[in-house]
């Protein structure tokens, strides 16, 4: 997994269960932070929040700004390893999962606000669109177009004979 940060560095997630930060200009580590499990996604929330999926099955919350890494909060509700993460807004976030769920978060509560089913295996891969619904992609070989106000699926996409890695919305709405 990596990101690019809002402090123009790099940030990327690794099964040896660390995230590094990584300074551009000289290919050097800025810092190293101890994740509690395998690093399967990130997310940064808001400057120097980072959100980290594992194998954990939880969510983690990262404060890259001070002067030591805090843990701020764990997000428990998923059942296996979290494979995706997506900003929503700037007060809520959704995770996807290997458990086939998607759960949707309240950042500052920290409660789950609402669970999508309906894959019959591991998600993959997540896109929030902009038209305010989810994309998700599947080792069900399928493809989910999710509507959070109706909380349902609203269209599958079938064709593909093996796992759906990556979904991507082009500038035009087409995914």
């Amino acid at each position: 997994a990596s990101i690019e940060l809002s402090s123009g560095a790099i940030a990327t997630g690794s099964y040896d269960k660390t995230i590094i930060i990584w300074n551009l200009e000289n290919q050097n580590p800025l810092d190293t932070i101890p994740a509690s499990g395998r690093v399967f996604c990130l997310l940064e929330f808001q400057p120097g929040i980072i959100l980290c999926g594992t194998d954990n099955n939880e969510v983690e919350m990262w404060d890259i700004n001070g002067s030591s890494d805090e843990k701020k909060f764990i997000f428990k509700k998923h059942l296996l390893w979290v494979n995706c993460l997506v900003k929503i807004d700037n007060s809520t976030f959704a995770s996807a999962s290997n458990d086939a769920r998607i759960k949707v978060w309240d950042y500052y509560s920290h409660n789950c606000l609402m669970e999508l089913a309906g894959h019959t295996d591991c998600i993959l891969s997540m896109v929030y669109l902009s038209n305010g619904k989810f994309c998700t992609g599947s080792a069900d070989s399928s493809i989910k177009i999710w509507d959070k106000e109706r909380k349902e699926c609203i269209q599958t996409l079938t064709g593909h004979e093996k796992w759906v890695k990556c979904v991507f919305e082009l500038d035009n709405g087409i995914i």
